[in-house]
């Protein structure tokens, strides 16, 4: 530490409808950082539309000295999305986004600090191998993004990590209308690493992971992070194309057939991943913002917001 000066983090957690989850997540989340005293802490609340008690039971945590910064959106925008607006009303020296639902477990966070001291720009979590259906899913989603994305993602990461001041001042630059923030924050570089956590259980309400999630995941991996796939139809053109020519040269006509058909449908994917990439470049050119706040609980301040945990 530099003198007096204490260095101070922040602690992005988007919430919806973790009424449930609110009381024992700010316990935990202050006894780390109590423990921490060397630095000054600021807790930065992302209300994602709520429909239940959220933000009563926040007001409440408010009232009771905990440094809690609120954002309540006007409706529901979406993980991502609000993960993006608790970044960009940080200003600390270092940033840690994770979940209200304790899956995240908060005990970790010192050992997302010590790395951070050591020099490391980005500390990353990856979740530990676990069997199930759904942890299939979501290793084969990852193995498919990384053989697109021109700067792969870390297996099985979560958006529990810490990235230093000079990563945030970054990530705020990207004026992306659907940011995949995995796949950003693997693209700005620094110095990066990753450490494994055991994904814990949900102390209440229920998962909302769902396959349209897994979906949304994949499909922005793949097209927010990488051009290859516009590369598709040229390849199996060309190799459809020699394919055919052999054929016709050694007498195998009766396939052409086939190969019309298959050569429709190569056209048919092509179209379609045009397709994805003008519907995003639409979203983009509309200018919408990515988020609308329509409130804010201890925000004035922002830079003063910061208190020691003791």
């Amino acid at each position: 530490m530099n003198g007096n000066i204490k260095k101070t983090v922040a602690v992005v957690v988007p919430v919806f409808n973790e009424e449930a989850n609110i009381d024992a997540f700010c316990e935990r989340i202050e006894k780390v950082a109590s423990d921490l005293s060397e630095y000054r802490w600021q807790f930065v609340f992302v209300d994602d539309g709520s429909r239940d008690g959220t933000m009563e039971k926040l007001r409440q945590r408010q009232s009771m000295g905990q440094p809690i910064t609120i954002l309540r959106l006007s409706r529901n925008f979406g993980h991502q999305a609000a993960i993006k607006a608790g970044l960009d009303c940080s200003d600390a020296d270092a940033v840690i986004t994770m979940d209200g639902d304790l899956q995240h477990p908060p005990e970790l966070i010192p050992r997302l600090v010590e790395l951070w001291q050591e020099g490391f720009e980005v500390v990353q979590t990856v979740r530990r191998q676990e069997c199930g259906t759904r942890r299939g899913l979501v290793r084969w989603a990852y193995r498919v993004i990384n053989w697109f994305a021109e700067r792969p993602i870390p297996p099985e990461c979560a958006d529990f990590r810490l990235i230093d001041r000079q990563v945030l001042v970054e990530l705020k630059k990207m004026p992306e209308a659907n940011p995949t923030l995995r796949g950003l924050v693997a693209w700005v570089g620094f110095r990066q690493t990753t450490i494994e956590y055991e994904v814990q259980n949900r102390l209440g309400g229920q998962s909302r992971f769902t396959f349209r999630q897994l979906v949304n995941l994949l499909a922005g991996g793949i097209f927010d992070l990488s051009r290859r796939p516009l590369a598709f139809g040229t390849a199996a053109g060309t190799i459809l194309t020699i394919v055919g020519l052999v054929g016709w040269i050694v007498g195998l006509m009766s396939g052409i057939m086939f190969f019309i058909f298959v050569l429709a449908a190569i056209e048919l994917w092509t179209l379609s991943l045009i397709g994805a990439y003008l519907g995003r470049a639409y979203n983009e050119v509309l200018g919408r913002p990515m988020y609308i706040v329509s409130e804010k609980v201890n925000f004035k301040e922002i830079s003063q917001s910061y208190t020691d945990c003791t």
